[in-house]
Parts: structure tokens; sequence; C-alpha cells
């Protein structure tokens, strides 16, 4: 009888795309197949958020994104700066719908856990393209590692965290760092 049910919970969580799905008989919160195969971010509002910076002794790019999150719906906004000794200063505004995902399944270790994506339209630049704003798949992303949990579905989920931009080479003078921070609840 509990194989049966389980097998029912797998055959409607494939079977009902876009729908709740709950994949322990009921007793987690519903998760929604929407951005990635089982997203929780509809239980969830309040913002997300990167801030990253890159220079060398003659360039300079500061970009900073806030996901706004109300029961799930992402709304971006923020801005890319980049300065360059030789050109001068650029800045694009980042704005409009997004993406936000949160999961929850075990991590390296086998222990519960949860994670964040957002997904951002790209910087518009004045003047650069008198075409159509960029899209999400153009745009800028962000994830938080891996994050312990306690139970699917909990709230709050809240953290910081700061590491060297990928980019960063102090050999060659790049230096950046990369900020994540995230309160849901």
């Amino acid at each position: 009888m509990k194989r049966m049910m389980l097998v029912a919970a797998v055959v409607a969580a494939t079977v009902a795309p876009g729908r709740p799905v709950r994949l322990d008989a009921g007793q987690a919160p519903a998760c929604r197949m929407t951005v990635v195969s089982c997203n929780y971010a509809h239980l969830y509002s309040g913002t997300f958020g990167w801030q990253f910076t890159l220079s060398d002794s003659d360039s300079r790019t500061d970009l900073a994104v806030t996901v706004n999150v109300v029961a799930g719906a992402a709304v971006c906004s923020g801005s890319e700066t980049i300065y360059e000794a030789a050109s001068g200063t650029t800045r694009g505004a980042i704005n409009g719908p997004g993406l936000i995902a949160v999961e929850f399944g075990p991590d390296s270790a086998n222990k519960l856990s949860y994670r964040i994506t957002a997904a951002c339209p790209g910087p518009a630049y004045p003047g650069a393209n008198s075409g159509p704003p960029t899209t999400i798949s153009q745009g800028t992303h962000q994830e938080t590692y891996t994050q312990p949990a306690t139970k699917v579905g909990m709230t709050p989920i809240t953290g910081t965290w700061q590491i060297p931009a990928p980019e960063s080479d102090p050999v060659n003078g790049v230096t950046g760092t990369l900020r994540v921070t995230w309160s849901l609840r």
C-alpha cells in the first residue's frame, strides 16, 4: 500500500506540470513545476540580491541586483556601471520581471538543504540598442551555495555570503568580490 502511494505521488508529479506537487504523500508543503522541477518559491516573499565588483588599474565594473519576491513572483531592479579610463563611465539599468527558484533536497552529505536561484534581464544601456530590451536568458543570474535546512518549506530562509569574484586575478592586478544576500519568509 505504501509503495502504491509513493508511485501515485510520483505519477502525479509527472502528469500534472504546473500544478502543486507533494513528494511525500501530503506531509510537506507542495512544490510547483515552474522554473525547476520542484519549486517552493510560491511559499516565499522577501528579497534576494547580489553585488559584484571587479577592477584593475584602469577599469571597474559594479553590478548590483535586487530581486523583490511576492508569493514566488520576482521583480528585478538594479544597475551595472562600467568605468574604463579610456572611454569613461557607462551605466545600464536592470529592471523587469525575473525568475526565482527555491529548491530543497539532499546535499553531498545526504543532509537536507536548500538552494535559491534567481535570474533577471540584463542591463539596458542608454542609446546602446534601439531594439527590444534584453531577456532573462540574455541577462544576469545568481544562486546561493547549498544551505542547511531543517525541513522542506522552512521559514524564514535568510543568509549572506561573500567570496572573491571568480574573475579575480591578483597576480595581474584584477580584484573583486561577489556578495549574495537573501531574506525570504
